[in-house]
């Protein structure tokens, strides 16, 4: 059987395999190659650093909204507070008014509420 001489496999060689007789000729292929896994390594490294800035910004982004929603809770929480106080103190004032509508109210003759009831009769 002919073979091409392309095709033809080296007897006790892998195939696929490039052997370099020379040292700085492999000294240079490896250096390449070192430096595109470094480049690649640094880019993820660099990747990594900007996510880690994001996380970073949302975080502190998070935290402004909270204390903004805690100010305002406690703001709410204190004008209610006061709301209140008022409240009683204006409640003093008008004692003497409730006092003679209550007084008015007694006065006045009490409705009877009409029953009705639906047991029918036969």
């Amino acid at each position: 059987m002919i073979t091409p001489a392309g095709v033809q496999k080296p007897k006790g060689k892998k195939i696929g395999k490039v052997f370099v007789d020379d040292q700085e000729s492999m000294m240079t292929i490896l250096a390449m190659v070192n430096a595109d896994k470094e480049g690649q390594i640094e880019s993820k490294i660099l990747k990594q650093r900007q996510l880690e800035e994001i996380r970073q910004a949302r975080q502190k982004e998070m935290e402004a909204k909270q204390n903004f929603k805690k100010e305002k809770f406690e703001d709410t929480k204190n004008s209610l507070r006061k709301g209140s106080k008022n409240k009683k103190g204006a409640e003093d004032e008008d004692e003497g008014q409730a006092e003679i509508k209550a007084a008015q109210a007694a006065a006045k003759p009490l409705k009877q509420k009409k029953r009705v009831s639906f047991g029918g009769a036969r």
